[in-house]
């Protein structure tokens, strides 16, 4: 993994430049997340194997969510960790669950549950949410709207929601949202295609095509 970025940074010419910012985002199903006042910076790795198995040559990365009392623990192969800090000294390393979880926790507030299921091609980050509360977070490896689906209705029903009251809200790959959105019209009442600018009052200040993480990251600017 370290040679092909160390040879896609060499190769891309835009990546040369220095940059007053640099936020690096990793799109990982290898995290963890635990509230902030049994974190400490000593003990992250343990904390992370108490919950992951281990795996060799890989950093853990705590990110602090603001405004949260809640911690993500997140690793990455630590040559290419060794090598990004180095390549971009002041680099923020982020889990890409980070942004969602602060955004939606401080920017979105409601007073009965919502289940947020952000889906891509090949996998799901699904939140559960009731009044600023984290009471879920979970990523899926799906490809079909038959796992979708399957994994969608055993949360709701796992987590007690109820299917008058309580909010399934869908973002992600714009075709893919809108096509499994029709599956849950016999099940779920609230079902809505998530639109986080209109949850928040405010007028189109990104372009909506960003996918959700990047979207979430400047909402909490």
């Amino acid at each position: 993994m370290a040679a092909n970025l160390k040879r896609f940074l060499q190769a891309t010419t835009e990546l040369q430049h220095p940059y007053k910012r640099v936020e690096i985002f990793f799109k990982t199903k290898r995290y963890t997340t635990l509230p902030l006042q049994y974190y400490e910076d000593d003990s992250a790795e343990t904390l992370f194997y108490q919950n992951l198995p281990k795996e060799n040559n890989e950093h853990v990365i705590c990110n602090i969510l603001q405004g949260t009392n809640i911690v993500v623990l997140f690793s990455i192969d630590k040559l290419s960790y060794l090598y990004l800090s180095e390549y971009f000294p002041n680099a923020r390393f982020m889990a890409s669950v980070s942004p969602q979880v602060e955004c939606l926790m401080t920017k979105v507030r409601t007073l009965h549950k919502r289940l947020y299921v952000n889906v891509e091609a090949t996998n799901m980050e699904v939140y559960c949410l009731q009044e600023g509360r984290l009471l879920l977070l979970n990523t899926y490896d799906t490809q079909h709207h038959t796992d979708r689906v399957y994994y969608i209705l055993q949360l709701w029903q796992s987590l007690q929601l109820s299917q008058t009251a309580d909010e399934l809200c869908l973002v992600g790959e714009p075709a893919i949202v809108e096509e499994l959105s029709t599956y849950f019209s016999d099940y779920i009442k609230h079902v809505n295609k998530f639109q986080l600018h209109e949850a928040l009052g405010k007028e189109k200040a990104y372009e909506v095509n960003l996918p959700f993480d990047l979207q979430t990251l400047l909402a909490c600017e």
